[in-house]
């Protein structure tokens, strides 16, 4: 038999079962019990057939015993809408709706109401009169759920809603909540009585984030919220309305104020803070009381989140600088001062007021990590700018060792001709007093100091006793060779030949007998000494000199001086930089070089060549460099940055990089990177201590990752304020 033969043959065998079941089903009346069994049983193997359904529904209807017509309903529950002839809808959902009061088939008439209610006109409406007559509250609940699921909701369902919604249980009333809001049938004054605190927070956050994707609410019935709602998630979902208010209603900005100084929560107080900052304010009084609010904070992420949203504010509120900055005290810790300090610096170099309130409190306050938070924002302040030549001369002559220092490294930046004679004792002074064997870092800058002071005439009386009794054996040379060549200079010599030192320099690259004299000569005549330093600084770099004078880094401020720094040396230090490891343990004098020509290509893959070991080098000078490489575009230079750090996949390199981020949190914006890094590592062997240090970071600043074994407990929160005693 073919395929064709194959297909008459079952549907003529269909057709005979029909008209078995059709035939059945007319003699199921007149039948006693169980003969009616053995027909119903013979009729439903062809029940999915339209004309047998509707005559099986039909002896249903009439059936008087009820487990048989369960059972026979039983069997109506598979079928579709589209299985029943539609004439039948009505009595078929007349019958489920009566037999809701069976637990047995409860379920099942509940799916097919669902199922029937869009091919069903006025089924609606048939619901909710059945709902309130129910005298079950299991079955008044299933015709609720049924109900809740209509597309298109009449005003008889509307008006059923709205009465349930105040004595249903919780998971319902939110679903008639949230229906009602989607549809638009609950207004302002309505939805504002589920705001009040007895409510359940679940349907308080319903209100709010549906206030919040039509882009408004009522300010009075929000402020309400900000200021007496329990729930932490309320209130942060009330701020965002507010926030999108625009600080338009006296009403809403007095309740973010408050927020921001009182509220419970530290989340919440730094996020008033960032919505207060972000409304006009000429006049910083909106902002003043969150000073009050910062020196009680307890929460160190709390308070270095609030700092560090004031920091774009002090660009246009200057009387909130000084403020700021009186929050400098011993008793704040480094990462508050740092945060602090951080926010303060990019406005230090144009105020000198500011400088000088940097300055006491580097100078007062106790704690070395503090101190060091301070100085780590003046760095970013040092520049070859003769106005700051005041603040760098008050650094040398203070107290305090690390703002010696600290101003020992501007004054290197001043052009050594134009600074006030009282700066250069004050350098000199410093000199004497900074202290030999203190690592390399101490060592270099005591050298390049006295390379810098050696040009001075008359030669300050310090380098004399240098000479004689100092520990370190580069340094005693050095200030020997400055004794002769100032006794030199005195007794006069003979002009000299640039020509031929050009020419020793480059061709025999040797410079044997030439310094320090070049760098005497220089301080009188740049023009001339500018190509002698960069051959010397090339060859340096690059082939080699013998009889060298010093290193590239103690030639740096001769070439500054000179202005001889060119797209020649930046390629030369940029090869240097990927060329040679040593060069890499401390490249920020040689990333500060990059910035003569940071558009140069090679700039960007000696960066790269530098990332592993940047936990030496300052945010600041990387955040300025990576942005000068970049044309000035900040968010393409964060982007390269975390490309990179995403790609790190060795432990000990990340826990190199970790401090960076730490230091660079405000602009490096690490939670990105932190979480995948988290990701990564938590299965790598040999990550535990990495692990660690993540977990405790992303803590801190309440950055989401999973929790591993490997974590480290969180130490216990400190009682009282940062700002406390």
């Amino acid at each position: 038999m073919d395929a064709s033969g194959l297909l008459a043959a079952v549907r003529t065998r269909r057709t005979a079962t029909a008209a078995d079941a059709a035939m059945a089903l007319a003699l199921y009346p007149a039948s006693d019990l169980e003969n009616r069994q053995q027909l119903a049983t013979l009729a439903a193997t062809a029940i999915s057939d339209p004309a047998v359904a509707s005559a099986w529904l039909a002896c249903a209807i009439g059936e008087s015993d009820s487990g048989q017509r369960e059972a026979m309903i039983g069997r109506l529950l598979a079928l579709t809408p589209g299985q029943l002839p539609e004439a039948d809808h009505a009595a078929w959902v007349d019958l489920l709706l009566a037999s809701l009061d069976r637990e047995s088939i409860r379920h099942g008439a509940i799916a097919a109401l669902r199922a029937f209610a869009a091919s069903t006109p006025g089924l609606a409406d048939r619901l909710v009169a059945a709902a309130s007559a129910a005298r079950d509250a299991t079955v008044r609940d299933h015709l609720d759920d049924v109900i809740l699921g209509l597309v298109r909701p009449t005003p008889v369902v509307a008006a059923h809603w709205r009465a349930r919604l105040h004595g249903s249980g919780l998971a319902v009333r939110l679903r008639l909540a949230a229906r009602l809001l989607d549809h638009g049938l609950l207004d302002d004054a309505d939805a504002a009585r589920f705001l009040a605190p007895g409510e359940p927070a679940a349907v308080r956050e319903l209100v709010l984030r549906a206030w919040l994707d039509r882009g408004r609410g009522p300010v009075d019935a929000v402020a309400m919220v900000l200021a007496h709602d329990p729930d932490a998630g309320c209130r942060q979902l009330a701020l965002d309305l507010l926030a999108a208010a625009g600080g338009r209603e006296a009403v809403g900005v007095q309740a973010v104020v408050e927020a921001a100084r009182h509220d419970a929560e530290p989340h919440v107080r730094a996020r008033a803070a960032l919505v207060l900052a972000g409304w006009p304010d000429t006049d910083g009084s909106h902002l003043s009381g969150i000073l009050d609010q910062l020196r009680g904070e307890r929460d160190r992420r709390a308070f270095t989140a609030t700092v560090q949203v004031l920091g774009p504010v002090l660009a246009r509120i200057p009387t909130l600088r000084a403020g700021l900055a009186g929050l400098l005290s011993p008793q704040l810790d480094a990462d508050g001062a740092a945060a602090v300090a951080n926010a303060l610096a990019p406005y230090a170099r144009s105020d000198a007021a500011l400088r000088d309130a940097l300055l006491d409190a580097c100078e007062r306050l106790a704690h070395d990590r503090v101190r060091a938070a301070v100085l780590a924002a003046l760095a970013g302040i040092l520049a070859p700018d003769p106005a700051l030549e005041p603040t760098f001369r008050r650094a040398l002559v203070s107290a305090a060792p690390a703002l010696r220092s600290w101003g020992a490294q501007g004054f290197l930046r001043l052009d050594i001709l134009a600074i006030d004679p009282a700066t250069a004792t004050a350098a000199a002074t410093a000199l004497g007093q900074l202290p030999a064997g203190g690592g390399y870092d101490a060592n270099q800058l005591r050298r390049r100091l006295a390379r810098k002071l050696a040009v001075l005439r008359p030669l300050p009386a310090v380098f004399a006793i240098l000479a004689d009794n100092d520990s370190d054996d580069e340094m005693r040379e050095l200030a020997t060779q400055a004794v002769r060549a100032a006794a030199s200079a005195v007794s006069g010599d003979k002009p000299f030949d640039w020509a031929d030192a050009l020419e020793r320099i480059q061709a025999r690259h040797d410079a044997a007998g030439l310094f320090p004299e070049v760098f005497e000569r220089a301080a009188q005549d740049r023009v001339a000494a500018g190509p002698v330093l960069h051959a010397t600084a090339l060859a340096l770099l690059t082939t080699g000199l013998d009889h060298a004078p010093c290193d590239f880094h103690g030639l740096l401020p001769h070439l500054v001086l000179c202005d001889v720094l060119d797209e020649a040396l930046v390629r030369a230090i940029a090869q240097r930089l990927r060329a040679e490891p040593k060069a890499r343990e401390d490249p920020s004098p040689d990333l500060a070089v990059l910035r003569a020509a940071p558009r140069l290509p090679e700039v960007l893959s000696a960066l790269e060549a530098v990332l592993p070991h940047a936990r030496r080098v300052s945010p600041g000078l990387l955040r300025d460099l990576l942005t000068e490489a970049h044309g000035g575009d900040r968010a393409a230079a964060v982007a390269w940055l975390h490309t990179r750090l995403l790609a790190v996949g060795d432990p000990s390199t990340a826990e190199e990089l970790l401090p960076l981020l730490e230091k660079g949190e405000e602009w490096i914006q690490p939670d990105p990177v932190l979480q995948a890094w988290h990701a990564t590592f938590v299965a790598k062997p040999g990550s535990d201590r990495l692990l660690r240090s993540l977990t405790a970071l992303c803590k801190r600043w309440n950055i989401a990752v999973a929790a591993t074994p490997a974590a480290a407990p969180a130490s216990p929160a400190r009682q009282g304020g940062l700002l406390d005693d």
